[in-house]
């Protein structure tokens, strides 16, 4: 019988040690990404990030300050002829700079994911902030929690003025939302 390790263009599967990673070769694309200047350099960067998200803990608290930048911008659909192309120069300050660079320094440094153990014992840890919420599955295995799948979202401007109370209940909804679907 013959046993191979899964490995395709976007992430790693060993059965041998049951956990999921990012390829190298990915990642060094991510992490040698120059500073986006325009609109579309930057929704390219931050389309190669959300691939990787869920290796990512807090990740939508990591992009916040880059995700301002794609605010007021509208994605209609037109025809080719009539479609402006986004090359206005992004104005970048030091929290959108100080992001792009935490956000590469995530991808490199990404969590294993675990693959689920039946039978194992589970666990949701949740977390709220003022502009987003997060939440990690984890299991129990040899007196240790290991990650299975991390979460994370960006609050509206409605849900960023919710109390401390409401933010964390909808993170843990919003968690269990989302794993039970998986």
């Amino acid at each position: 019988m013959r046993i191979r390790c899964f490995k395709n263009r976007f992430s790693w599967f060993s059965p041998f040690r049951r956990r999921y990673s990012t390829t190298p070769d990915k990642v060094k694309c991510i992490t040698e990404f120059p500073k986006p200047s325009t609109l579309t350099q930057l929704r390219r960067f931050l389309g190669l990030f959300n691939f990787y998200r869920c290796f990512i803990p807090k990740a939508a608290h990591l992009l916040a300050p880059l995700i301002q930048f794609l605010e007021g911008h509208k994605n209609k659909k037109k025809t080719r002829s009539t479609v402006p192309q986004p090359t206005e120069q992004l104005q970048w300050n030091d929290a959108a700079d100080a992001a792009f660079h935490l956000a590469k320094n995530a991808i490199a440094e990404a969590a294993l994911l675990r693959h689920p153990i039946p039978g194992a014992s589970l666990s949701i840890w949740v977390d709220a902030s003022d502009v987003a919420i997060g939440g990690t599955l984890m299991q129990l295995s040899k007196n240790q929690w290991e990650p299975i799948a991390f979460f994370s979202m960006k609050l509206n401007k409605s849900q960023q003025k919710w109390s401390t109370y409401d933010r964390e209940l909808f993170s843990i909804y919003s968690t269990i939302r989302k794993f039970d679907t998986c």
